[in-house]
């Protein structure tokens, strides 16, 4: 497991933890990216299917050996020249058969496909600091890792039930836990990055927290539960962020209620 990743959200402000040198949102950067027959040049899918968790994960790895040579070449949000296979990268993944595999062999091959959105971001986080992506790019990334962290709970549970008997094995399962949660908070706390995002990439943000957060909430630690409503408490509250109303306001309530509903009673 990298920290490069963690570091990134850290420097970027993301974490809420880290000033930003901004005082403005930066410049959309021109579109440098490729053609999809381009990008199947450089190894990644074809887009004439639907991609499993394999493919997904050779996609990244490909654009990182290409953005170390060409920069701007990541796909770009709605771009007439990436835009399908931007779109691509962003959806949903056919799960691979989970029958063929056993033991260490099915944990590594599952993590390799659940760590893959989370390397994507760390391309686009990377790219929105050197501006060769925009905001709107990286949001959009940002939403798709949280659906697919939130689609990924189960697989995660039966993982780490699988690697029990394993400390190297569980100590992954745990730090791919920790990303997830690093991950969740960072996106909690770029609502109130006005410095980073225009009004309507936070609202972008909004529309993914919304789809994402009551599903992921549960799973996070009971200390990350009550920061992460503690930052949604503040953010409602702040009316500098009264452009984000009413869908702010609904997340901090939506996110209420489910706290109330896993919350432990009292014997």
């Amino acid at each position: 497991m990298r920290l490069g990743f963690a570091l990134l959200l850290l420097g970027l402000g993301l974490l809420g933890n880290a000033p930003t040198a901004r005082s403005a949102p930066p410049p959309v950067p021109p579109d440098s990216s490729l053609t999809t027959a381009q990008y199947v040049q450089h190894g990644l899918p074809s887009l004439d299917h639907t991609w499993n968790g394999r493919e997904l994960a050779r996609a990244v790895a490909d654009l990182r050996k290409l953005v170390e040579s060409s920069p701007s070449a990541l796909p770009r949000y709605q771009s007439p020249r990436s835009g399908a296979l931007f779109a691509r990268l962003t959806s949903t993944v056919d799960p691979l058969p989970r029958t063929d595999l056993a033991g260490t062999s099915r944990v590594l091959r599952e993590l390799t496909e659940i760590l893959a959105p989370g390397k994507l971001l760390d391309l686009y986080v990377a790219g929105f600091q050197a501006g060769t992506v925009g905001a709107s790019d990286l949001v959009e990334v940002y939403g798709a890792t949280l659906r697919w962290q939130a689609q990924a709970l189960a697989r995660v549970g039966e993982l780490r039930a699988q690697a029990a008997n394993d400390p190297s094995l569980a100590r992954i399962v745990e730090n791919v836990t920790q990303m997830s949660d690093i991950m969740l908070l960072g996106a909690v706390a770029s609502l109130g990055e006005t410095q980073a995002y225009r009004s309507a990439e936070r609202r972008q943000f909004v529309g993914h927290l919304r789809a994402t957060l009551p599903v992921l909430l549960p799973a996070l630690q009971p200390k990350d539960q009550t920061r992460t409503l503690q930052t949604l408490r503040r953010l409602d509250a702040d009316p500098a962020m009264n452009d984000l109303d009413p869908d702010l306001h609904r997340l901090a309530e939506e996110c209420e209620r489910v706290a109330e509903a896993v919350a432990p009673t009292a014997d």
